[in-house]
């Protein structure tokens, strides 16, 4: 079974976000981390930050199951 591409990346394709977006992104996910806090999700972290929108969210999500499904379907 192929591995699903990560968030950073669909949002990046779809062109929501910039590499640093993502990069700076997973940073502050990495801070909570070191805080011993859990990890939040890299598009909460994008969304607070105010590169994604709601929708631009959603949109990401629903194309990653898309994604999931038909990887699981071969």
């Amino acid at each position: 079974m192929s591995r699903l591409e990560p968030f950073g990346v669909f949002a990046i394709r779809k062109g929501y976000a910039t590499p640093q977006d993502v990069q700076e992104g997973v940073a502050t996910q990495e801070q909570f981390e070191r805080a011993g806090k859990p990890r939040p999700l890299l598009g909460l972290v994008l969304f607070q930050r105010g590169v994604l929108t709601t929708e631009q969210m959603l949109e990401i999500l629903r194309e990653m199951e898309q994604a999931r499904a038909r990887t699981a379907a071969h």
